[in-house]
Order: C-alpha cells, then structure tokens, then sequence
C-alpha cells in the first residue's frame, strides 16, 4: 500500500535555501517522493523503504535511482540558492550521484 508523503514548498520557511530543493521534491510523483523523503530526509534503509511502501527492495532503489535523476534535471534547470553549510539530507542526495 502506498503512503502519500506530502511535500509543500510553503512547508519551508521563506526565503529558505531550500525552498527551491522542497518545491523540486513536490513536482516529483508521489512514490518517488515517498522514496527520497524516506530514504534520505527520515533515514531509513532501503529495506525498511520496502516495508513501508510495500514493495521490493528492487523497487525502492530503481525508484530512487529514477527519482534523484528527476530532481538533479529540476535543479539544474532552476538551482536553488547554495546554502552557507550542506548538511543532512541535501549533502546525502548529492553524495549518491
């Protein structure tokens, strides 16, 4: 069963550096979304993804691997503000290229 992950730009502060990183992460469809929000932003392995979403571990890294291709074209195409010190989440995405 799918779980809806909802992801709002508004949910970022404004003028937030990543504002333009949560507005790319809610263009995305919802099962990728719910990938990457649970793999990289809640920390959970690609098993316990599959749990979740109720699916193969095959199916979350494929997910994954189509996701973050989606988001580095988004952000390419319209690059959010660097933020003065990467961390968390946004440095794990960048890591996985």
């Amino acid at each position: 069963m799918d779980r809806a992950v909802q992801v709002r730009a508004s949910d970022a502060p404004v003028g937030d550096a990543y504002s333009g990183l949560i507005a790319a992460l809610a263009a995305l469809a919802p099962r990728q979304r719910a990938v990457l929000v649970l793999r990289y932003f809640e920390d959970l392995s690609e098993a316990q993804v599959a749990v979740v979403l109720d699916c193969s571990v095959g199916t979350v890294k494929s997910t994954a691997s189509r996701a973050l291709a989606r988001l580095r074209q988004t952000l390419e195409h319209d690059p959010p503000p660097a933020p003065a010190g990467e961390n968390g989440a946004v440095q794990r995405i960048r890591s996985s290229q």
